[in-house]
């Protein structure tokens, strides 16, 4: 799959350059200003999730800062946030190797907290969204069946805490690997599956969608099916 496509599932529609140079400027003022560390850690994993649109190199930057005060304060939902935003912005640069050690510290974490029986919904879609980071990594190197499997752990999570967003986005991930390893059916309802929430929801991602399912019906010679999805 396209790595910008796959991203552009997993994380939305990106926003204005506009909107977000005023917002990374804004967040950039009350850092200077904080004297609190776990606001200052919050404050860098946010800028540094914000350079996802346009900076990677900046990313990696002040996610270090954030990973480095999470470790010194021992403020650990925060350290694994700080490995998410360095997992991701090396899945953008390429680095693969180095996203998945860096997603994989984060998911330890996770996992640690679910041990201590603080099973939340932070926890919880924290984790979602490592496997699925994961997922992107493996799909980008064409290792679809842990792809496959790191996609469908994620997408449990996220029905289970009835994120219909990142649900539907899922769903749509795993049917373009169901459709990489050539099993059409398979890829078809859970595009299909995607497509339902998308129109309850009325997201524009549905576009994505609906022609990822004309593509099949395109290979497969029913012109009539793909032409009415396309």
């Amino acid at each position: 799959m396209n790595l910008k496509l796959c991203l552009f599932i997993i994380f939305g529609f990106i926003i204005s350059v506009y909107s977000q140079n005023k917002t990374l400027d804004s967040l950039k003022l009350q850092l200077k200003l904080e004297n609190s560390d776990s606001k200052k850690i919050n404050l860098l994993n946010t800028i540094s999730d914000r350079y996802k649109y346009s900076d990677p190199k900046e990313m990696l930057v002040y996610a270090n800062k954030a990973l480095k005060l999470a470790q010194e304060g021992s403020y650990k939902m925060e350290e694994a946030k700080a490995n998410i935003n360095l997992g991701t912005a090396n899945i953008i640069i390429g680095n693969y190797g180095e996203s998945l050690e860096q997603l994989d510290k984060a998911a330890l974490i996770f996992q640690s907290e679910n041990t201590k029986g603080k099973i939340t919904k932070e926890v919880e879609e924290g984790l979602a969204q490592v496997y699925a980071m994961m997922g992107v990594v493996f799909s980008e190197q064409s290792n679809y069946s842990n792809a496959l499997m790191y996609y469908l752990k994620s997408v449990r999570l996220y029905e289970k805490s009835k994120n219909d967003v990142k649900t539907s986005r899922l769903y749509n991930n795993i049917g373009v690997i169901f459709r990489s390893l050539n099993q059409d059916k398979e890829a078809l309802e859970y595009f299909d599956k995607s497509r339902q929430i998308q129109a309850e929801l009325e997201d524009p991602n549905i576009g994505i969608t609906l022609t990822n399912m004309a593509n099949i019906h395109q290979k497969r010679g029913d012109y009539d099916k793909a032409y009415k999805l396309y």
